[in-house]
């Protein structure tokens, strides 16, 4: 009955569109899709914070392993719960406090926050084989929860179809990299060529910005740019300027860092509505 006489009480990406509005059928799809995967990564998070993996029963000596996951996953569900039920301002990004340069977000904006929290995983020396190693290990991903590696290959696509809940780790972690790839291509481009965010429009800047869970339905084209350019910002520009300005070698994990915004994005998306 609440559906009944409430048809619009659920946030905007399961809302039902009407086939007149100009809505994208794709941008939709993408929307509720990226929804749905936050969703049951929620879940999933919760679940694995509290029942431990089933190989363990078989290791004895991994109990401790075990239960170090655990904890990361507790961790991580709680900040998202935590992100969830915080009142950030709800006005469109185009009327969001931004520095003038390139769409750049102000120090104090959300997603910004959570990069500096995680400064240290995404910023790496470079000195010692050990070291180099350990780089590697984390530019593949392997240090990022299960649950959220599944949950960005669904809401972003790649993890697809009927086999897509049996499909083992370390593929979707495989396939995850490999569209970050892409994505470090394009927007090392538009950040060398300098170009103007503005001339990207219609099906391009929706898949553009669908590919990084950037905006919803709803958005209107220049929030999306700019939404385009804080990504391009804290992505690619902001990095080089860190490594540049370092006393020592650093070593940016570009993949960590995309996967830290797509996250955001996603979440955010689903706050909207």
């Amino acid at each position: 009955y609440a559906f009944m006489f409430f048809p619009n009480m659920l946030p905007s990406p399961f809302a039902r569109r009407d086939k007149n509005a100009g809505v994208n059928d794709l941008w939709v799809e993408s929307s509720r899709r990226s929804a749905h995967a936050v969703i049951q990564t929620m879940m999933d998070l919760e679940y694995g914070a509290k029942h431990p993996a089933f190989s363990t029963k078989f290791n004895p000596f991994g109990r401790a392993g075990a239960k170090k996951a655990m904890e990361q996953l507790e961790k991580v569900g709680e900040a998202a719960e935590a992100f969830l039920a915080t009142a950030f301002p709800s006005a469109p990004l185009s009327k969001r406090k931004r520095e003038e340069s390139n769409g750049a977000l102000s120090p104090s904006s959300p997603p910004e926050q959570v990069l500096e929290m995680l400064h240290n995983q995404i910023y790496t020396s470079e000195e010692g084989e050990h070291s180099k190693k350990e780089t590697a290990k984390r530019t593949k991903l392997v240090v990022v929860p299960k649950p959220i590696v599944k949950g960005l290959g669904i809401a972003v696509g790649i993890n697809s179809g009927p086999l897509s809940g049996f499909m083992p780790n370390f593929l979707s972690r495989n396939k995850l990299v490999e569209h970050l790839t892409k994505l470090s291509e394009t927007d090392n481009f538009l950040i060398n060529e300098e170009i103007d965010l503005t001339d990207i429009d219609g099906e391009l800047l929706v898949d553009a910005c669908s590919a990084r869970l950037i905006g919803h339905p709803g958005s209107t084209a220049e929030e999306l740019r700019q939404g385009l350019g804080q990504w391009l910002h804290l992505a690619v520009a902001k990095p080089n300027k860190v490594i540049a300005q370092s006393d020592r070698a650093l070593a940016y994990n570009e993949n960590l860092a995309r996967v830290i915004l797509m996250g955001y994005n996603a979440v955010d998306s689903l706050r909207e509505g």
